[in-house]
């Protein structure tokens, strides 16, 4: 509870973006997700009251949460954020017709009446919610990881180097989905298997406190994640209303422009801006940003990044063979050739050449 409590106090000094009010909300909900545990252990009733009517259901509300969250870092709320409150309509419902009912029966420990109000076991009620609670989240989860590979891809489409990297945003959202998961595995296998049932509150609040603990790295890295503001071409990309033109060239016009872009890099070495992005290069060609990228996906048939990567290495293998190793150090020249790091340097080295620039250099030597 302390450690959400100041978390909660870092996001509130942080900027006060979209990004940061979403965070806010997971870590007030997870907040009362950690009071219902502990009143439930502690046989508090009025306390699980009160952490059951803003916490129950998680997977109706973070999922549509965590989605929403990569949005707003993507800056595409303009297409979607409009549409949270919907997204939401499942946990409204469920609120009213589950998470109240059986809120209001805990304060007194009476149940049955449950049964009365449902007209069948309130227990299958219960289970029902349960599984489809699971279920929510993890179609959440599928179009949450759908939409970081999209923004990944549009990195390599416009960018020359990666502006900013959400893997971690990826691992911990499979990390999420992997306690959801077991959590809905063991409470079936308790179902059919006896011995389970006694161990099942130990196991179940071990998962709800690393699920929490996750949601707090979640918050915790998301204080220092900045916005990715991506070019309207990718943007747009995202929008339900429109759809990209794909440009057919002719031979005429795909050896013209393959010469052009030859030409335009080795005259100007426009490679070796660390920044450099595709509406540079379309600038210099006097095209559109979308006829571009047709022509580098379908004729080149490769991503913008990946070329502009090509023509770094080519450079630091020219400066290599020149001696230029000599008098500067290896990372001094990938950085004149437009690297903008030494890990991406030497990832992209050794998946373009099969070994790492050391060992090149090395083989040059021998």
């Amino acid at each position: 509870m302390s450690v959400i409590l100041i978390l909660l106090l870092f996001v509130f000094k942080s900027q006060k973006g979209i990004p940061q009010k979403i965070l806010m909300v997971i870590l007030i909900i997870s907040f009362f997700f950690i009071i219902q545990s502990y009143a439930y252990v502690n046989q508090i009733n009025w306390l699980g009251t009160i952490g059951m009517l803003f916490s129950y259901g998680y997977g109706y509300i973070f999922g549509p949460l965590i989605y929403f969250y990569i949005q707003s870092i993507l800056n595409l709320e303009r297409f979607l954020l409009k549409n949270l409150f919907r997204h939401l309509i499942p946990y409204f419902i469920v609120w009213v017709i589950f998470v109240l009912p059986f809120a209001i029966n805990n304060l007194y420990k009476d149940f049955s009446k449950l049964d009365e109000f449902y007209g069948f076991s309130a227990i299958k009620v219960y289970a029902f919610f349960y599984v489809i609670n699971h279920i929510y989240f993890s179609i959440y989860f599928i179009i949450s990881l759908r939409l970081i590979s999209k923004m990944r891809k549009a990195n390599r489409d416009f960018y020359s180097s990666n502006i900013n990297n959400l893997e971690w945003l990826k691992k911990l959202l499979i990390g999420i989905e992997i306690v959801v998961i077991l959590d809905l595995i063991f409470a079936f296998l308790s179902c059919f298997y006896n011995p389970l049932i006694q161990v099942r509150l130990e196991f179940v609040i071990f998962l709800q406190t690393l699920l929490i603990i996750l949601f707090c790295f979640l918050s915790y890295r998301g204080i220092f994640q900045s916005r990715i503001f991506l070019p309207t071409i990718i943007s747009d990309s995202y929008s339900q209303t429109e759809k990209a033109q794909i440009s057919i060239f002719n031979f005429e016009e795909i050896t013209r422009m393959k010469a052009e872009i030859e030409c335009l890099m080795k005259d100007k070495m426009l490679y070796k801006n660390p920044n450099l992005s595709l509406r540079d290069v379309a600038i210099e060609l006097e095209i559109s940003n979308q006829k571009l990228t047709n022509f580098i996906n379908q004729n080149l048939k490769t991503n913008f990044q990946s070329l502009i990567n090509s023509y770094r290495i080519k450079e630091f293998k020219n400066r290599i063979e020149k001696r230029d190793s000599e008098k500067y150090t290896l990372l001094s020249i990938a950085i004149d050739c437009g690297f903008n790091s030494k890990s991406s340097f030497n990832r992209i080295f050794k998946q373009l050449e099969g070994c790492t620039p050391t060992q090149y250099l090395k083989s040059l030597n021998s």
